[in-house]
């Protein structure tokens, strides 16, 4: 899919690499700095508890739609951010038990402030991230922009981390096996679908295709969604 503007959201895993691939632009350097400093601007200043957005709630709604799909709603992954769609975490109770056990940091602690993020440092973590593979034009609304990366930002860390999960027991089983099926079937739902997508791609293939998407680069699109605050 080709983007126009980057304030038009994704509505799935391929759209939203593609969406990322636009923000790269023929200036990445330039779009990366205006986003970081957008990114920051929507989160730094943010408490942890509940806080709306209206431009950031219009997007809410595809994210959720993309993760009720039956072949990624029965992860742990994605139960635990459907959860959040339903209603708002609880910010209040056990609060200093939560920030010590829970997975994601950034569930309960404002990571702009706590781990010392600028502007800067927020453009070098998307970078990361165009770099990795998973992702031109440049933006006017660089505001508008962050609040639909933050949107949909649940929805492409859910399905990057179903693809690798799917992916790693399809190497592991082999060719012909359950999960071998079920990567075929991940594939399709987070949108790589004929005719872009090649309908004989092996496990291997996808492992090769996903080299350089690490922990670093899943996380990082976990935390830019403001989890500790949007949610």
């Amino acid at each position: 899919m080709v983007y126009n503007s980057l304030t038009e959201a994704p509505r799935n895993l391929k759209e939203g690499m593609d969406w990322f691939l636009a923000l790269k632009g023929t200036d990445a350097e330039a779009n990366l700095k205006a986003m970081g400093a957008a990114l920051y601007d929507l989160l730094a200043d943010t408490p942890v508890g509940f806080k709306e957005v209206p431009a950031l709630e219009k997007v809410k709604p595809i994210s959720k739609k993309f993760l009720e799909k039956g072949e990624l709603k029965d992860y742990s992954h994605v139960k635990d951010l459907l959860k959040r769609y339903e209603q708002p975490m609880n910010k209040t109770d056990w609060l200093w038990y939560k920030r010590h056990t829970s997975y994601h940091p950034s569930d309960y602690i404002n990571i702009i402030g706590f781990f010392r993020l600028n502007p800067e440092k927020i453009a070098k973590k998307l970078g990361d991230v165009l770099e990795s593979d998973v992702g031109g034009i440049m933006f006017e609304k660089p505001e508008a922009c962050a609040a639909v990366l933050a949107g949909i930002a649940p929805m492409l860390y859910a399905g990057l981390q179903s693809l690798l999960d799917a992916d790693k027991s399809a190497e592991k089983k082999g060719p012909g096996s359950k999960a071998a099926t079920h990567l075929g079937e991940i594939m399709k739902a987070i949108g790589y679908v004929k005719p872009e997508c090649r309908q004989d791609l092996t496990a291997p293939d996808v492992h090769k295709a996903l080299r350089g998407v690490d922990k670093h680069v899943v996380y990082t699109l976990y935390d830019i969604s403001g989890m500790w605050a949007f949610y």
